[in-house]
């Protein structure tokens, strides 16, 4: 049993409000079919089967897909009713909720339609304002908007729904309730680009690449079923790899982890990819950052570097051992990023070309590359017409703030690393102080300067004689 002493208190944005992360995660089956692999991969980077989250913008989120109560959605309801009406003691949900039932009020019961709903007395929880009565004791979830019996009252519903599936047999109903439901997060037309099992180009495809990426896909759908179709067809266009290849499935998880830049979504492919390497035997890359490390490189380099090859070249340059100019992230090249990024302080040794990690690299680059013409004293000619020997620099075009800001939006939707800093880095240009050929001009000039050195010195000869004589 869940007690409300162990429910903490989280926030998200405006949001506040109890959560309980729970303990027990989906098992797979010892025969799983997909949907048991695409249920046991998303709810990795969803949460556990008894986890209760009251801090978001949905009022109410429940299980290991955090399915949610947010008026006119009433999945929380669904689940706790599918448990209900299919448990071996029909009255086990009923039971297992009675604390807070009677802290509101409130009794769980199926409608005539068969459909089950809360109701507090006579009046069916349908609304927003009546589940923020349930769940939150009237509170409005905002940070700042609850009163200690508010808090209260709201630690024990979690403690009472976290506490239900806490129970082996609802935890299995659960999985039950949820593995059909996923291909509703499934877009009509990722249907057709990925479950389509008609598609001629499976023939030759490798079947565990298809899995890899159908589970994949779902995992992100989940979370938001169309920035995930958004993703999946910016990548379906672009990509010059051929349907179902490795490369194929690394252009569109690129996309899915960074096409709509939501922050959780690195931390969420870096929580599934080991779980889809077990499942299938495919090796895909280890971190987000690699996902998008071509634009990371050309992106936070200010166009120096194009990719990888670029920044082994650079890191020999410096100084850093880096081996092979190839393109591969091997060991000497991990270990020459590390090396540079622990000669830099404010880096952080991790040996991944983060943004700031390049654009560091990029600066010392240019720094190395920048060739400083030297000053040379001109002499001062007394005559009519004085004569310039230094013509005249054309001055580098002015950049207007408008045009970084349009760059900017242009560039919005761009991978960036997981990793990035959050300083914005600038990107120094390059000063090139070209120097001029010697002209005729300078060549006269040299032989004045030679004629009058010869004078001072034949003035100083003969001063030196004349002292001597003294």
């Amino acid at each position: 049993m869940v007690a409300p002493a162990s429910i903490s208190w989280g926030r998200y944005s405006v949001y506040e409000g109890p959560f309980y992360w729970g303990k027990h995660r989906w098992s797979l089956p010892t025969t799983p079919d997909f949907w048991d692999e695409a249920f046991y991969t998303t709810s990795a980077a969803e949460g556990h089967l008894e986890a209760v989250n009251f801090y978001d913008r949905a009022i109410c989120t429940v299980g290991a897909l955090q399915w949610a109560d947010f008026a006119p959605q009433f999945s929380v309801m669904k689940l706790l009713g599918h448990v209900a009406s299919k448990h071996s003691d029909s009255q086990f949900v009923q039971n297992t909720l009675v604390p807070a039932l009677k802290a509101s009020n409130a009794s769980f019961e199926p409608r005539p339609d068969g459909q089950w709903r809360f109701f507090i007395g006579e009046q069916e929880v349908n609304t927003q304002a009546l589940q923020h009565k349930l769940y939150h004791g009237g509170s409005s979830g905002r940070v700042g908007g609850w009163t200690a019996k508010q808090k209260a009252h709201a630690k024990l519903w979690a403690a009472c729904l976290a506490t239900v599936f806490e129970n082996v047999e609802a935890q299995t109903l659960q999985a039950e309730f949820t593995k059909p439901r996923l291909i509703g997060f499934v877009s009509s037309y990722a249907k057709s680009v990925l479950f389509n099992d008609s598609d001629p180009t499976l023939a030759s495809a490798d079947m565990r690449l298809v899995k890899l990426l159908r589970a994949a896909y779902v995992s992100f759908a989940v979370n938001n079923p169309t920035w995930a179709s958004s993703a999946l067809k910016k990548a379906a266009d672009s990509s010059s790899n051929v349907k179902w290849s490795l490369g194929y499935i690394v252009d569109v998880l690129r996309e899915l982890v960074y096409a709509r830049g939501i922050g959780i979504y690195p931390a969420r492919y870096n929580t599934i990819r080991p779980i889809l390497e077990k499942l299938y035997g495919v090796d895909v890359p280890d971190k987000a950052v690699h996902l998008g490390q071509k634009n990371v490189i050309a992106d936070a380099s200010g166009g120096l570097f194009a990719g990888l090859k670029d920044v082994q070249a650079a890191l020999n340059a410096l100084g850093y051992d880096a081996g092979k100019v190839d393109g591969v992230p091997g060991p000497r090249t991990v270990a020459a990023i590390k090396a540079f990024e622990a000669a830099n302080r404010e880096l952080t040794v991790d040996g991944l070309l983060d943004s700031a990690t390049v654009a560091a690299i990029a600066k010392a680059e240019r720094e190395r590359t920048t060739i400083a013409a030297p000053v040379v004293p001109q002499p001062v000619v007394a005559g009519p017409e004085p004569v310039s020997v230094v013509e005249e620099q054309p001055q580098p075009e002015a950049v207007s703030p408008a045009a970084d800001e349009e760059a900017s939006d242009e560039t919005a939707d761009e991978p960036s690393s997981v990793l990035q800093k959050e300083d914005d880095v600038t990107n120094n240009e390059a000063m090139i102080v070209v120097q001029e050929e010697p002209t005729e001009k300078q060549d006269v000039f040299s032989l004045i300067i030679a004629f009058v050195m010869k004078l001072i010195k034949t003035l100083l000869e003969h001063l030196a004689k004349k002292g001597d004589k003294g």
